[in-house]
């Protein structure tokens, strides 16, 4: 009996027996091969389509757009409490009879209510996408979880503030060199005059 060349799943003759342990099998590797879902234990309660992100702790909580409990992972699929394990969705279609969403826009993490989704963009630096509308209620998940998309705009702005600090430092530094360069300029001028008139009044004294 052979298997396909791809995901290895047994091919089953019409002539073959003990087949529902083939069948049973092949489902187990469909299972492993197939991440639409994650499996989660939770670090708290948690409601159905809710956003969820992955702890420190190794345990699931509810998501929000602040950077500290970011990135979303997945929308749960079912109810869960404290330390149970449950299923989240990360990739694919989604529907629920409760949403209203605008279709063809984007579903953002909230930045407001932990675990919420909304079509109003959050700040740049926290803004994560989630998935479009397809309709008023369903969405097709694409969890972007790329870090480099949120968390950024703070860094920017305090570089920038460091730099325009330096500059403003350096140019003080500079205007301050420059001033010091036109006393010691002004300074030995006044020597260099102090000394000829010293010379003349010299002279003069040798001539009278």
């Amino acid at each position: 009996m052979a298997d396909t060349e791809k995901y290895e799943f047994a091919e089953i003759p019409t002539s073959v027996t003990g087949w529902n342990a083939i069948i049973t099998s092949n489902n187990e590797k469909i299972d492993a091969y197939l991440h639409t879902y994650l499996q989660c234990t939770l670090g708290e309660d948690v409601s159905a389509y809710e956003a969820g992100y992955f702890h420190t702790d190794e345990k699931y909580y509810l998501a929000l757009a602040n950077i500290s409990r970011q990135p979303a992972l997945c929308l749960f699929i079912e109810d869960g409490n404290t330390d149970q394990e449950i299923r989240g969705q990360r990739i694919g279609p989604i529907t629920n009879a409760g949403w209203a969403w605008t279709a063809g826009k984007p579903v953002y993490l909230s930045a407001v209510t932990p675990g919420a989704l909304t079509q109003t963009s959050p700040a740049s630096n926290v803004r994560q996408a989630l998935g479009l509308a397809l309709s008023a209620t369903s969405i097709l998940l694409n969890i972007d979880i790329r870090e480099s998309l949120y968390g950024t705009t703070t860094t920017t702005s305090s570089t920038t503030s460091s730099t325009s600090s330096s500059t403003s430092s350096t140019a003080s530094t500079t205007s301050s060199t420059s001033s010091t360069a036109s006393t010691t300029s002004s300074t030995s001028s006044t020597a260099s005059t102090t000394s000829s008139t010293a010379s003349t009044s010299s002279s003069t004294t040798t001539t009278t």
